[in-house]
This record gives C-alpha cells, sequence and structure tokens, in this order.
C-alpha cells in the first residue's frame, strides 16, 4: 500500500502549487474549501475514467504515454476546466475571448448564467459521445469476462449489425430531443449528433493510423520506431476527447456552485491530476487484470453518466445522484472481483489474466513492440 503512494507525490506537489496560487488571488484562503469540494467531486465521478484511460494505455507505445500524462495534464487543467468555459461563452454571448474572460472576472454570475444555458449542447454532445463509447464495448460478440451476463450477452449479440451503436445513440438523442421545447431541442440534436460524428472520425483516425503502425513495423526496425511518432496519436486524441466528454458536465455543475472561474479551474484542475494518478496506477500495477469487473463496471458508469446527461437536457439531476451511481458501480465491481478471484483457481495460484494471455498468444511486446 506505502509503494503505491509514490504514485500521489506529484499529483499532491502539483495540487499544493494550485491551492497555493488560488490561496493568494482576491477572496483568499476563503475559496480553499470549496475548490476542495469540486477536486473531490471530480474525482468521485472521474474514477471510471481512469479505469478507461489505463486499459487504452495498453495499447499506446511510451512516449504517448508520456504525452498523456505530461501534455494531456495541462491540456485537462489549463484547456478544459479553464479556457473551454471562456471558449463557450464567447461563442454563446457573442463575445471576443478576451471580452469573456473579462466578464468572468467583472460579472462572473451573468458569465455563469451564459455558461449553464449552454448545458443543452453540453450534454448533448458529451452525452452522446459517451454513449458510443458505452456501447462500442458492450456490443461486441468477441468479448470475453462479462459482469452482468444476461444484459452483456444480449448487448454482444447485436455486434453481428453493422454500426448499431450509430442507431442506438441516434434514436435516444432523437427521443431526448423531442421531449425538450423547440429551439432546446433541435440544439441537442444538433449537438449530439456532432459527439457521434466525433466518435466515428476519432475511431477511423486512431484504427487508420494504427494500421500505418502496423505496416511500418513490418517493414523494418528503423520505420518502426518511426511509428511512435503517428500510432499513438489517434489513441491521445481519443483519450483527450474522452477525458473532455467527461469533463463537460462536470464544469457546467461547478459553475451552479460558484461563479468564480479560478476556484472551478483549480478544484477540478486538482481531481483532474489525481485522476492521472490513478491511471498511472492502475496500468504499472496491472490492477484491472487482478480485478476483473472493474473494467466492465468502468463502463457500465460511463453508460450511466450518458444517460444521465441525455436526462439532465430535460430536467435537473442533482450532481450527487450522478456520483452516488458511480462510486457505487465501481465499488460493487471491485468487491464482486474480490469475491470472484477468492474461488478462482488460477488466480489463487497467482496467475493474473495477463499472464494468462500471454501464455495463450505471447507478450504484447512480441507482436506489438511500438504500439
Amino acid at each position: 500500500m506505502a509503494a503505491n503512494l509514490k504514485y500521489f507525490y506529484y499529483a499532491i506537489g502539483l495540487s499544493a502549487l494550485l491551492f497555493a496560487a488560488l490561496a493568494f488571488t482576491e477572496g483568499g484562503v476563503s475559496l480553499l474549501p470549496l475548490a476542495m469540494v469540486l477536486a473531490i467531486m471530480e474525482l468521485a465521478v472521474s474514477f471510471d475514467n481512469a479505469i478507461v484511460n489505463a486499459k487504452v494505455m495498453e495499447r499506446m507505445s511510451s512516449f504517448w504515454r508520456q504525452a498523456f500524462i505530461t501534455v494531456g495534464i495541462f491540456i485537462a487543467v489549463f484547456g478544459m476546466r479553464f479556457y473551454l468555459p471562456i471558449q463557450i461563452v464567447s461563442w454563446l454571448g457573442g463575445l471576443t475571448l478576451s471580452g469573456a474572460l473579462r466578464l468572468a472576472y467583472v460579472d462572473p454570475g451573468q458569465f455563469a448564467q451564459i455558461l449553464i444555458s449552454s448545458h443543452a449542447i453540453v450534454s448533448g454532445f458529451g452525452g452522446a459521445f459517451l454513449m458510443m463509447i458505452f456501447l462500442k464495448y458492450f456490443i461486441d460478440s468477441e468479448r470475453d469476462g462479462r459482469w452482468l451476463p444476461g444484459v452483456e450477452s444480449v448487448l454482444g449479440r447485436l455486434g453481428h449489425l453493422e454500426s448499431v451503436q450509430i442507431l442506438i445513440t441516434g434514436a435516444a438523442a432523437g427521443f431526448t430531443a423531442y421531449v425538450m421545447p423547440g429551439e432546446r431541442g433541435i440544439a441537442f440534436f444538433v449537438a449530439a449528433m456532432a459527439g457521434i460524428g466525433t466518435h466515428v472520425l476519432v475511431d477511423l483516425i486512431k484504427e487508420g493510423l494504427e494500421a500505418i503502425d502496423l505496416r511500418m513495423q513490418e517493414r523494418s526496425e528503423t520505420a518502426g520506431r518511426r511509428a511512435v511518432a503517428t500510432g499513438g496519436i489517434g489513441m491521445f486524441l481519443y483519450l483527450e476527447i474522452f477525458d473532455a466528454s467527461m469533463s463537460f458536465d462536470g464544469v457546467i455543475a461547478a459553475f451552479a456552485i460558484t461563479n468564480n472561474i479560478l476556484v472551478v479551474a483549480v478544484g477540478l484542475g486538482v481531481g483532474a491530476v489525481f485522476v492521472r494518478s490513478l491511471t498511472l496506477l492502475f496500468f504499472d500495477t496491472k490492477s484491472l487484470a487482478e480485478y476483473r469487473y472493474l473494467e466492465p463496471g468502468a463502463f457500465w458508469a460511463i453508460g450511466g453518466l450518458s444517460a444521465f446527461m441525455f436526462v439532465a437536457a430535460v430536467t435537473h439531476v442533482p450532481e450527487w445522484i450522478i456520483s452516488a451511481y458511480g462510486g457505487s458501480v465501481i465499488v460493487v465491481a471491485f468487491i464482486h472481483s474480490v469475491v470472484a478471484n477468492r474461488g478462482d483457481p488460477v488466480r489463487k495460484a497467482g496467475l493474473g489474466l495477463s499472464e494468462a494471455v500471454e501464455r495463450k498468444i505471447g507478450p504484447p511486446e512480441a507482436s506489438q513492440a511500438t504500439a
């Protein structure tokens, strides 16, 4: 347990710097408790984010893993929690970026009101993108290790139908837009279609670059090294857009709690940093292999979040309900994994899932040296 603390040294240090910087702004130390509450809220909602990140990182080279942890942190903290709200207010309010930033400090109430008015658009895009991720994971006839055999088997059989996840997500978005009033419904539906389109586009880019990566590896070892510059881009883009989709609703919810953009950026940013630390912990310790149901549990949490985002576009859903759902699913998945492992003679003998796979098809390095 103590050895795992090393994964959080970076998060603790960066969080201390962010909190210290916030303490020296107008409002001072009195702002810290609220920022801490937002950090805890972000961590609770995004725990499943760390699990999915760790799984995707298994298919990335060390170069792109490092880029996600370093450059990705900057994008998550500054880009998603500070720049994005300003950009949204700039779009919706017909302001320049500098004008939107000035509004955040001069009239934070008006700034928050404009941002919250974008909730239907944010929920449409983010909810559709996350629903596509959820459905693509479970609508797979070849996936093993089902957690909820009944419903997951039914979803798995749908994998024989081409692009059925697009049809399901589009139908869900269409129904949600139908029960929404007028222009809000249209805005929601357009945003949802953009979310679906973005997922399809990122998927095509990811798969195309992976194909290029494999061809380069086949040609020569030198070309394989050059593939590091291309093959991981798709995965990196996928994780960044996934993180953005997970963040959208939290940013809007945070501005419903406080109008101070710095408190929002620091609080949610600290939560995002700890999520990255959890990602590294899960990746390095191979926890997803040891606790077999954490991965499907994370995707069920994502599916629930996407559904909550669609519902929240129609009527208010308290943030604590969303956090409680996601946290409960992960806890149940963890407990079920522990119980299942006790009755599994292979795992009791110390053989994890990843080792079993290696015995069957060989270690990942043998088949995917740089990907």
